[in-house]
């Protein structure tokens, strides 16, 4: 039962999701379940990088340190989220660190197995290759993004990413667990001005502000958003 669940998780995550599922049984069988009291810290913020982490039941905090020394809360995560899943590739130090908020149940997959998989088998490499480097473009077209774009479109296409990648489904639209404050820390720009374009998108009637979240209830309105087109 135990490599069934981790399958189901490992076909979920944006790296491993195209993958087979003979192959990502196999990569399955080489976790082991852990269960952790709230509270626990499971990494810090600089730890080398060695195992990533899928979650079966219970809930995640994932947060980094700013250079001004605030912790800033990046996203909650909830079973079926997985995450560190770089670590298995580079094993360099973790960018955020990740704590237990709620009873978890986690299946854990440490980097010196995923790297035996990847000597026996020259496709899932390509396939990683393929992968990573659409998230170089990615990140480079956020680069570009934070380079060119008017600060409305700044935080609107931030959003937009944010929510694609950790935005939870619901009858009103989509929710992403993400404070005003960690939004505009995110940007580079002020609390006031963030919420100043948040505010009006609001009053618009496409997104709801509420205490450590955000509703959006119409994704076109929010693409149109940073493509010029509002």
């Amino acid at each position: 039962m135990h490599a069934i669940e981790s399958t189901a998780l490992l076909r979920n995550n944006n790296l491993l999701q195209g993958l087979s599922d003979d192959v990502l049984a196999r990569i399955a069988n080489q976790t082991v379940r852990r269960t952790l009291p709230k509270g626990t810290l499971i990494f810090s913020q600089g730890d080398a990088g060695d195992s990533f982490y899928g979650i079966l039941a219970g809930r995640v905090r994932v947060s980094a340190i700013s250079p001004e020394g605030r912790e800033i809360h990046l996203i909650e995560l909830g079973a079926g989220d997985t995450f560190g899943e770089i670590a298995l590739l580079d094993g360099g130090p973790r960018t955020a660190s990740a704590t237990v908020t709620e009873d978890a149940s986690l299946f854990v997959l440490c980097r010196r197995h995923f790297r035996v998989l990847l000597e026996e088998d020259h496709l899932l490499v390509l396939y990683l290759v393929d992968r990573l480097c659409e998230r170089l473009r990615w990140t480079s077209e956020l680069v570009e993004d934070l380079s060119f774009l008017p600060v409305p479109a700044q935080i609107a296409k931030r959003l937009w990413l944010l929510l694609r990648e950790f935005g939870t489904d619901t009858q009103s639209g989509r929710v992403l667990k993400l404070s005003q404050a960690d939004l505009a820390t995110f940007l580079g720009l002020s609390r006031q001005a963030v919420n100043g374009h948040l505010q009006a998108w609001q009053e618009d009637g496409w997104l709801e502000i509420s205490r450590g979240k955000l509703l959006v209830r119409d994704i076109g309105r929010l693409k149109q958003a940073f493509s010029g087109e509002v």
